[in-house]
Order: structure tokens, then C-alpha cells, then sequence
């Protein structure tokens, strides 16, 4: 018994030594310095943090320990949230810090075994911003994640290869200034590749997809890539995301994207592709999202069977996508359950099958010439939208024909040529149209009456007039996919009895005024597509408006945090669009409680908390990273200790196959006590 005593006491005294001695190497200790120093040097990071920095360093520097010696295998930089500790960045030069990190050869010198770099927000602001030196970057060749979001002062080129990093899986460099083609280089380790928001520019490689073979999200989007859409890529059959949207890609859809029956998230947006919906997609048997909109010249039919057999997809957008013909009925059966279909802004005709009335979710139908809702569908159709879609009787009568025509003059002349200047029309669309020019003043201050202003899909340029505040008779406002620039008019906060508004699509400035909560009526808001809006997310704009049901602020520019009265002001919306925005931080759990599709993907750094993920049964969280994600994991302020018991240690093990890096003196002194006694 003393014998056994005195070992339990020697092999604490050798662990609380062992637990004092650093077993950081040095070269790394002083790689560390130089990084931190590199991004803040204005902190005493040496006098703060002397000791071991595995040991005693600050968040966002993460270790392991192979039995000899420990060594840094994850460097996290940059505010991600009020709730992240990482070092933050304030450097007076951004654009030397980014050379120091990334071509100076520092990590790799410094680093034997980092595994992990992740920079958010560090390279910003810089008035002076210079491209990274015309060199490879420097990095250790052990790093399997590399993450750069939010970094708009990192210029220059994308210059790594396979050859340098070939361990790498993650690579996300979203939100940068960094241009120039992409790489054409083979990363057959990869299986996530997100290159978004940045300038890339020229074709995409088809080297480089052959390459991606076990990939399973690619998101090229928001650069201004060209040409046609590689086929090759619908031999990447483990693809989960698939994101191309907002370049100026061109050409048909490839059939072969049908091959792709992983995935779940398929975006094509807002480019200039051609040729109609391919009915090849339907092989995508795991798709939940499908995103066409926004080509304006893709045209074709509205593909009556392509989404049968589709049972897992709950939202489509085709919108502003120049189909023809009619709807027709089968798309109400085959997409029953979807949340989300987008149909507005297209040159369909004939009635609206009564089959799309019983569908779950919204359906988006304005801004079509001619489509109209039959006494049928309206008797069905309690949660459809109709907003904006005339009735088959009412374009049998003037003044609304199948061809949406009024005022057979141009817009300039109307106000000299008012065709009822005693009895002002109570609708007037203009909708779909080559109406070009500005928004006659003369004309609004004419419709004093009016309830429906329709001017939507035209070729109007200028301001939006502030005299349409002074409608207020106005149900529906539809501008939108128009060239309008300039400010949204506060004056519009006067239309109290609006309840849709549609600017998308146009070229507006100025943020999103908070004069627009007077619109007390308002049912559906849709400022998306207004890529230059920029602002923030208006916190209190949707106070007090009670009956909205529809928000669309997509693409519009918007920058900072999601506001987290916007959860409560907007809790029984069906749609909120916040996507493809500049918007960062977490995500509020209060949007997850929303009865409706909320849209986050494309914005740079949003993540979602854990907190959200406990709630968000019905949020749409698909491309969104969890915050935990887009940090090195195990990344934690210091060691973690195993508080067991050592005499029960191996029946309790909480990893066996991972045993504890290190245990506190401290347990093993109680332990000790707790054998005395």
C-alpha cells in the first residue's frame, strides 16, 4: 500500500511539472507571434500571452499533441459574431498582412502540421489596397481548410495548385477582390469548392471540374464568369450544391446536369442562358431546390412533366426566365407540396390552372401578359397568390385586354393625351412592353384615382416620381424589372392602402427608407434584385405591419447583421429573401420560429447557431454553414480536462479512441486525497 502511495504521488509531481513545461516548439511559438502580430499589431500579444500558447493562448489558435511535443494545427482569425473570440484584425495595411499570411512563406516555414487556416474580415477597408505579389502562395502543405470570407482587400490572384496543397478538402474564398481565371489545376481531394462573390473571371476549366471528382458543393457564384456551362459536370455525381448564379454565363443548360442525382440544391440564376429548361433535369431525384431565374433569354415552355417523379422539391423559381405558352395543369400536381414557386415576370398566357391553387406554398404569377384566374381557381385558392393577376372576366372588359395595352401612346405623350381626363382609370398596365424613357410626372399626378399601376418588364429609366405617394387609392405597385435608378421615395410610406409593392429588378440606390412602414395595407414587398440598394436590414420597418406576408430583399446590396426583431416583426411571413446580400454574423434563433421560407444563401459569413439549428425545423438553412463550421475544429480556449475519476478512467472513457492530451495535476491531486481518505 505505501508502495502504491508513493507512485501515486511521484506521477503527480511528474505531471504537475510536465503540465508547466512548455511543449510548444519555439519555431511555432514565434509563428504564432508573427501571425497575430501581423493582423493586430496595436496588442501586446507577447505580454499577454507569454506562456505556451497551446497551453494558455488565445481563441482561435488550436493544438494537438502527439505524446513528444504539441503543435499548432488550426489558425482562426477575425469577428464572426458577438459571440467569437478570435483575434481580430487591425491591421493598418490589409494588403501586407494578406501577403504576410499568404505569400511570405510564414505558415509554411512556421507550421509543420497546420491542417487549418481560417481568415474572416481581416482584409478590409484598406485605401490603398495592393494585389498580393505576383507569386504561388506559401502555405504549409498539411492544410486541408483553407477559409477566406469577407476579405474585399485581398486582390490579386488565386495562386495554389494541387501540387503545393495536396491534402486539401475545404476551400472557400467568398467575398474577396480576387480576379482573374480560375484555377486549372487538379484538386481530386476537394469536396467542398466555394469561390463566391469575388472577380473570377473567363470560362470555367473544364480541367479543373474533370478533376473534382468526389466534390459535393461548388459554388462559383457572384464573379463574372463566361461562356457555356461545362457538361463535365454532370459526371461530379457526389455534387450535394451546385451554385452558378450571377455571372454571365451562356449557352443551354447541359442534360447531363441530370446525371447529378445527389443533389439537392441546383442555382442558375440571373445569368444569360438559353436554349429552355432541358426535361433531362428530372433525373436530379434528390433535388429540393431548383433556381432558373433571371435568364431572361432562356425561354422555351413551362415543362409540364419534368417535375414528376421529383417528390423531395419544395421550391422553383422560374421567373424573368422568357417562357411561353400556357401553364399547364400537371405542374399543380406535381409540385403539390412545394413552398415556393416562382413563375412571375415571363410572357405566359391563358388561365391559370386551378390545380396550382391547392398547392402548399406561394406561387408568383405577376408580370405575365395575359395569364389570367379563372373563377375556378379562385374558388380554391386561400393561400395562393393572386396579387397582381387579373381576373378572366375582368380582361374580357376594358380596360384590361389580354394584351395589357391602356394607353395606346407612349409614356411620353400620355399627359397630353390622357384618354379620359374627366374619369382618370382606376388600372393602368403598361406591363411588358418597350416602353422606354422616364415616368412622366404629369401622368402620375393624373391617376388620382388609380388602384393598380403596372409598369413592370419595360425599358423606364430615371427616378421613380414621388408623386405616386400621393396615389392613395393604390392597391398594387408594380415597377419592377424596369432600368429605374436613384432612391425608393420615402413619399411612398403615404400609400396606405398598398398591399404589393414590386420594385425588383431595377437599379435603385439609396438603402431601404424607413418611411416604407406607413404602408400600413401592405401585404407582399419584393426590392430584390436592386444589386446597388445597399443599407442595412431595416430593424423596425416591419413593426406594426401586421397583414405582410412576402418580403423580397434578395440581391439587393444589403450590408451588417440580420436584425433580430425582424424574427418577431415577421414571424407569420411565408417568404423572406435575404439572399445573395453582403449581410454577416449569425443568424437570430427568431427567424427560425418564422412560419415561412427564409432565404440566407450567398451572403458572406452568415452562419447559423446552433440555437438556430434546435428550432429550425422549417427554415431553410441549405448553404448556409453552421457557425461551428466556419472555425477549426477543435479550436477552444484551453485544453479540455477529463473530470473522471483515473481508478474509472478506462471504463469511462468519453473518446476511446482519442485518450485525453493532457490531465490536470489538480485531479490527480484530489484523486489522491480522496484514496487517504
Amino acid at each position: 500500500m505505501l508502495l502504491h502511495l508513493v507512485l501515486v504521488v511521484v506521477a503527480a509531481a511528474t505531471l504537475a511539472v510536465a503540465e508547466d513545461e512548455p511543449r510548444l516548439p519555439a519555431a511555432e511559438q514565434e509563428g504564432v507571434y508573427a501571425v497575430l502580430e501581423a493582423v493586430n499589431p496595436g496588442f501586446p500579444w507577447r505580454a499577454s500571452f507569454p506562456d505556451d500558447l497551446c497551453l494558455a493562448g488565445p481563441h482561435g489558435v488550436s493544438c494537438d499533441d502527439d505524446g513528444n511535443a504539441s503543435h499548432v494545427v488550426g489558425i482562426s482569425l477575425g469577428y464572426v459574431s458577438d459571440f467569437s473570440a478570435n483575434p481580430s484584425c487591425v491591421a493598418p495595411s490589409p494588403s501586407a498582412a494578406a501577403a504576410t499570411l499568404l505569400t511570405s512563406g510564414l505558415l509554411a516555414a512556421s507550421f509543420p502540421r497546420l491542417r487549418s487556416l481560417f481568415v474572416y474580415g481581416c482584409f478590409v477597408g484598406d485605401d490603398d489596397a495592393r494585389p498580393l505579389p505576383p507569386l504561388p502562395w506559401r502555405l504549409p502543405p498539411t492544410l486541408q481548410d483553407l477559409v477566406l470570407v469577407n476579405n474585399p482587400a485581398l486582390s490579386g490572384r488565386l495562386a495554389i495548385s494541387a501540387a503545393s496543397l495536396p491534402l486539401l478538402r475545404r476551400l472557400v474564398v467568398a467575398s474577396s477582390g480576387l480576379s482573374g481565371d480560375l484555377p486549372s489545376t487538379a484538386f481530386p481531394r476537394l469536396e467542398q469548392l466555394v469561390l463566391s462573390g469575388s472577380r473570377f473571371a473567363g470560362r470555367i476549366p473544364t480541367t479543373l471540374v474533370q478533376s473534382l471528382t468526389g466534390v459535393k458543393i461548388l459554388d462559383l457564384s457572384s464573379n463574372l464568369l463566361a461562356g457555356g456551362i461545362p457538361r463535365a459536370i454532370g459526371g461530379l455525381t457526389h455534387l450535394v450544391k451546385l451554385d452558378l448564379s450571377s455571372n454571365t454565363l451562356s449557352g443551354p443548360i447541359p442534360g447531363e446536369l441530370g446525371r447529378l442525382t445527389s443533389l439537392e440544391l441546383l442555382d442558375l440564376s440571373n445569368n444569360r442562358l438559353t436554349g429552355g429548361v432541358p426535361v433531362a433535369l428530372r433525373g436530379m431525384m434528390a433535388i429540393k431546390e431548383m433556381y432558373l431565374s433571371g435568364n431572361r433569354r432562356l425561354g422555351g415552355r413551362v415543362p409540364a412533366d419534368m417535375f414528376t417523379g421529383l417528390k423531395g422539391i419544395s421550391a422553383v423559381g422560374l421567373s424573368d426566365a422568357g417562357l411561353t405558352g400556357t401553364i399547364p395543369a400537371s405542374l399543380g400536381e406535381s409540385l403539390r407540396n412545394v413552398t415556393y414557386l416562382g413563375l412571375d415576370g415571363n410572357l405566359l398566357e391563358g388561365e391559370v390552372p386551378p390545380a396550382l391553387a391547392k398547392m402548399a406554398g406561394r406561387v408568383r404569377l405577376h408580370g405575365n401578359r395575359g395569364v389570367c384566374i379563372s373563377p375556378e381557381f379562385l374558388a380554391v385558392a386561400s393561400r395562393s397568390r393572386t396579387a397582381g393577376v387579373p381576373s378572366c372576366n375582368a380582361t374580357q372588359a376594358a380596360p384590361i385586354t389580354r394584351r395589357p395595352v391602356v394607353i395606346p401612346v407612349p409614356l411620353s405623350s400620355a399627359a397630353e393625351e390622357k384618354p379620359a381626363a374627366a374619369a382618370p382609370p382606376m388600372r393602368l398596365v403598361l406591363s411588358g412592353s418597350r416602353f422606354a424613357g422616364r415616368i412622366p410626372t404629369t401622368l402620375v399626378q393624373s391617376l388620382t384615382g388609380v388602384k393598380i399601376l403596372d409598369l413592370s418588364s419595360n425599358l423606364l429609366a430615371g427616378g421613380i416620381p414621388r408623386a405616386i405617394g400621393g396615389l392613395t387609392h393604390l392597391v398594387k405597385l408594380d415597377l419592377s424589372s424596369n432600368t429605374l435608378s436613384g432612391p425608393i421615395p420615402g413619399e411612398l410610406g403615404r400609400l396606405t392602402s398598398l398591399e404589393l409593392l414590386d420594385l425588383s429588378n431595377n437599379r435603385l440606390t439609396g438603402g431601404v427608407p424607413v418611411a416604407l412602414r406607413g404602408m400600413m395595407a401592405i401585404k407582399e414587398m419584393y426590392l430584390s434584385g436592386n444589386r446597388r440598394l445597399g443599407g442595412r436590414v431595416p430593424a423596425d420597418m416591419f413593426t406594426g405591419l401586421k397583414g405582410i406576408s412576402a418580403v423580397g430583399l434578395s440581391d439587393a446590396g444589403l450590408t451588417g447583421t440580420i436584425p433580430a426583431s425582424l424574427g418577431e416583426s415577421l414571424r407569420n411571413v411565408t417568404y423572406l429573401g435575404l439572399d445573395g446580400n453582403l449581410l454577416e454574423g449569425e443568424v437570430p434563433p427568431a427567424l427560425a420560429k418564422m412560419a415561412g421560407r427564409v432565404r440566407l444563401h450567398g451572403n458572406r459569413g452568415v452562419c447559423i447557431s446552433p440555437e438556430f439549428l434546435a428550432v429550425a425545423s422549417r427554415s431553410r438553412t441549405a448553404g448556409v454553414p453552421s457557425c461551428n463550421a466556419t472555425q477549426a475544429a477543435p479550436i477552444t480556449r484551453r485544453p479540455v480536462v477529463i473530470p473522471v475519476p483515473l481508478s474509472s478512467a478506462a471504463e469511462e472513457k468519453p473518446a476511446a479512441a482519442a485518450p485525453p492530451m493532457r490531465v490536470s495535476s489538480c485531479v490527480v491531486v484530489a484523486m489522491l486525497l480522496l484514496m487517504l481518505s
